[in-house]
């Protein structure tokens, strides 16, 4: 069944790609199907007669950016967000959200489940929280909370693009200085792109934790891309205290039990999917 499907961010990396496997009407601040900024999405004149079936929420800005700018961090997750419910509210559109594992602190002993409750310490975190509660306004939602996203194509800020900025570097042999006291579970963009697409076709809501299936701290994950991509320069290990995040939680895995329940699949392990992506784009 054709649906009219809207992407706020489908310029950024995960838009790219799911516009790439979908059939959506992209929503940016440039060159986008329609070019408009999300605090105005009400206001723009292309979008009053549109009445999307689904809206994808992925318009946002970076954890790191958040810590600089509080207020733009507000302002484009948090305000942004409220003028996409209002557009949801009036359009009878399901919304599906791009969360994070940053609502959490990274303080707990074990990979956080949806029965977790939040306790965000970064900007990023808390505004993403707030904007969860916005997303329940409306009558029909589903918040994806994801950990770190690989395997895109296309390559953004390199605060934001972690891994495509490890491969950068080890290509153009340098040497990193990698944190190995933070944990994550690194989703493959395809996978992730696979679960927003049965969120869509099946119509599917709730909160729900989308992650990979390893529980990797960003040092074991670059020496694997290194491996696996054949790359020289060098990887040296580092502290947050190095860096200072020191304030940064440690553990920020994630529990996808309900996620393979709901949606009858399984994230590749990351291996596989740094081998997947290194077919892509070799």
């Amino acid at each position: 069944m054709f649906m009219d499907i809207l992407v706020t961010g489908s310029g950024g990396r995960i838009g790219s790609e799911l516009s790439r496997r979908m059939s959506v009407i992209g929503l940016a601040r440039e060159n986008a199907d329609i070019d408009c900024d999300i605090l105005n999405i009400n206001e723009n004149s292309k979008l009053k007669s549109l009445q999307p079936d689904v809206i994808v929420h992925l318009a946002s800005i970076h954890a790191n950016e958040c810590q600089d700018n509080k207020q733009k961090c507000n302002k484009i997750i948090v305000e942004g967000t409220r003028e996409v419910v209002e557009f949801a509210n009036k359009s009878n559109s399901h919304l599906v959200f791009m969360s994070s594992s940053h609502v959490f602190d990274g303080k707990t002993s074990e990979a956080y489940s949806e029965l977790h409750n939040p306790s965000p310490i970064l900007n990023y975190g808390v505004a993403k929280l707030q904007a969860e509660k916005l997303i329940k306004n409306t009558h029909k939602w589903t918040i994806l909370r994801s950990a770190m996203v690989y395997g895109t194509e296309k390559s953004g800020p390199p605060s934001g693009d972690f891994f495509n900025w490890v491969v950068k570097n080890l290509r153009n042999d340098n040497e990193i200085h990698i944190i190995m006291d933070q944990i994550y579970s690194p989703i493959y963009i395809g996978d992730l792109i696979d679960i927003i697409e049965l969120t869509i076709q099946n119509k599917i809501t709730g909160l729900f934790h989308t992650a990979g299936t390893d529980y990797l701290c960003r040092y074991t994950s670059s020496k694997i891309v290194k491996e696996v991509f054949e790359l020289g320069g060098n990887i040296s290990p580092s502290r947050r205290s190095d860096i200072g995040w020191d304030s940064r939680g440690f553990d920020y895995s994630m529990d996808i039990s309900k996620l393979r329940e709901h949606y009858n699949i399984n994230p590749l392990p990351f291996k596989n999917g740094v081998m997947k992506w290194a077919t892509k784009i070799n």
